[in-house]
């Protein structure tokens, strides 16, 4: 708790400890000055005017010490894991816990039928990249027709996939399907972002020509192969993003 004292015009904020304690002296001397001569109340005057700067200097101090630690700490940045946290699921119905370097966000539908064709390489590649490099994880998002989450369930069960899925109610909230600013989104396809959420790469861009179904997976392939991640980031570069 602080006590604001003005001395000469000048408001000085101090510990209430500090200030009534300055209170106590000030009486003190007054009284004193009272009893004697007028010379020593000037005196008085003249050295708390030269007091001003250091109780200005205690005052912060004062003021430093009482700021807790947990007020001093900077926030963390949320990361995508967390923002999908209890949202995704696995074919049984349990909810899985995300915390990988990379995510793969899958577009697709049951009624797809190259979604279908691709089910059996889509396994496979899922299989190969967690046992080679074991920082990314494959999310089905489904497909902006959906209705409910029966229809991600179904697409789910038709290839029997062991990546988890988010459910249709937490789509809107998480943004998820709005992850990149294009015309039209072609299935099947995914979106890589990192650990934060920010988008690296797309299978789709502003044309239908520059569809390209494994260009997600060929980026995320080459930041695990090369030092610098500047040397791939012109393939992201190329694509819309969204502020989402």
């Amino acid at each position: 708790m602080q006590m604001a004292i003005t001395i000469d015009t000048v408001t000085i904020s101090l510990p209430v400890n500090a200030s009534i304690f300055l209170i106590f002296l000030i009486i003190a001397t007054v009284y004193h000055g009272k009893r004697y001569r007028k010379r020593e109340i000037a005196w008085y005057n003249g050295n708390m005017k030269k007091m001003i700067p250091l109780l200005l200097v205690l005052s912060i101090l004062s003021a430093v010490s009482c700021v807790s630690p947990a007020a001093m700490k900077t926030t963390k940045p949320q990361t995508f894991g967390e923002r999908l946290q209890g949202k995704c699921y696995d074919l049984e119905g349990m909810p899985i816990t995300l915390s990988s370097d990379y995510y793969l966000v899958y577009y697709a539908a049951d009624w797809c039928p190259h979604c279908e064709e691709y089910a059996l390489q889509l396994k496979s590649t899922y299989e190969l990249l967690v046992r080679m490099y074991g920082n990314v994880e494959i999310i089905f998002a489904g497909h902006e027709r959906d209705v409910s989450n029966d229809n991600l369930v179904s697409f789910m069960k038709q290839g029997g996939y062991a990546f988890p899925y988010i459910r249709y109610e937490y789509r809107d909230e998480t943004g998820i399907m709005k992850l990149v600013d294009v015309p039209k989104f072609l299935i099947p396809g995914f979106v890589l972002v990192d650990k934060y959420g920010k988008v690296l790469s797309s299978s789709n861009g502003s044309t239908a020509e520059e569809y390209s179904r494994d260009r997600p997976i060929q980026y995320y392939q080459a930041l695990q192969q090369c030092d610098c991640v500047s040397d791939v980031d012109w393939v992201a570069s190329s694509y819309p993003r969204s502020t989402h």
